[in-house]
């Protein structure tokens, strides 16, 4: 079966299909919208201008479906860009009558366990730590023998640090220390396991975009897809060192439409890189959407 699913979070709202054929997915079309929602909340609600944009992308993505006879159907899921706003019933309300689409609304921890298997097909590591870095909230699975022995989930993210805490485009050494500090705040909260772990995996938009930046700065091969974690601190501090123009333009280069969310991104995955002490962190090609696929219809036929 060809089955697409959309996938609405706080940075971009993200369309994938695939093809199912009993336990096998195999990822045929992207397309993305960069909506921003994250960016439209004030008082704990989306505003009008939010809902409108979530409206237009789900239209567009919804043209491009009914463009394909071969797609059966269509699952579309919220994260913690509607999971934490105070009127997300009015919204899927609306969604549904504007677009015939009715919104599942992920909790914490169906997003962590999606995240978790969606990774783990992409990749052989048997134990560690997993995160999902979003817009909007951040994901963390400890896992042993490719099985959960921990999930949580806290309500930071990229472009929520972003809109709080860097008051221009690019972070300063001041306010990387204060989202620091109330990023630590967060994960002490999660009470995460005291132990060293092998590798970090990372799924998401932050960790793609992190690794290509690390690649091209370390001159790594493009597919390579395992950042040393002090490499990964060290290109922090080299951003405190550069002028914000020279930053600017070498973000520009490697992901312009993440300009301003992917070094709060990266200072995210830093502090948990430094809660777990792994030093090896891997990008994986898979994710949240994969993992609902393999959990919601690969599992049918086994």
């Amino acid at each position: 079966m060809i089955h697409s699913v959309i996938d609405i979070g706080s940075n971009s709202i993200r369309l994938s299909v695939y093809k199912i054929k009993k336990a096998d997915v195999v990822n045929l079309f992207n397309d993305k919208i960069m909506a921003g929602l994250g960016a439209h909340i004030s008082k704990g609600q989306l505003t009008e201008k939010g809902i409108q944009r979530l409206i237009e992308a789900l239209k567009h993505h919804k043209g491009i479906v009914d463009n394909f006879d071969v797609i059966e159907g269509v699952s579309v899921f919220a994260t913690a860009s509607l999971r934490n706003v105070s009127n997300y019933t009015e919204i899927i309300e609306r969604v549904g009558s504007e677009t015939g689409y009715s919104i599942e609304l992920l909790t914490e921890k169906e997003e962590a366990l999606y995240s978790f298997m969606g990774a783990t097909h992409s990749h052989e590591a048997r134990r560690g730590v997993l995160t999902d870095i979003g817009g909007g909230s951040t994901e963390i699975v400890y896992f042993k023998k490719k099985k959960i022995s921990f999930l949580s989930s806290a309500n930071i993210g990229s472009l929520n640090l972003y809109h709080k805490f860097v008051e221009r485009l690019i972070p300063t050494k001041t306010e990387r220390k204060k989202m620091e500090k109330y990023i630590n705040k967060k994960l002490d909260k999660l009470d995460l396991p005291k132990k060293d772990e092998e590798i970090l995996c990372i799924v998401g938009g932050t960790g793609r975009a992190a690794l290509k930046l690390y690649n091209e700065i370390y001159e790594k091969d493009s597919q390579n897809r395992v950042m040393e974690s002090e490499k990964l601190c060290l290109l922090l501090d080299r951003f405190e060192e550069m002028k914000i123009r020279d930053i600017m333009n070498e973000l520009l280069e490697i992901k312009p439409e993440r300009i301003h969310t992917l070094v709060p991104g990266m200072i995210i995955l830093n502090q948990v890189r430094l809660r777990c002490r792994t030093p090896w962190i891997l990008v994986s090609e898979t994710g949240v959407r994969e993992g609902y696929i393999y959990y919601n219809f690969t599992r049918r036929v086994k």
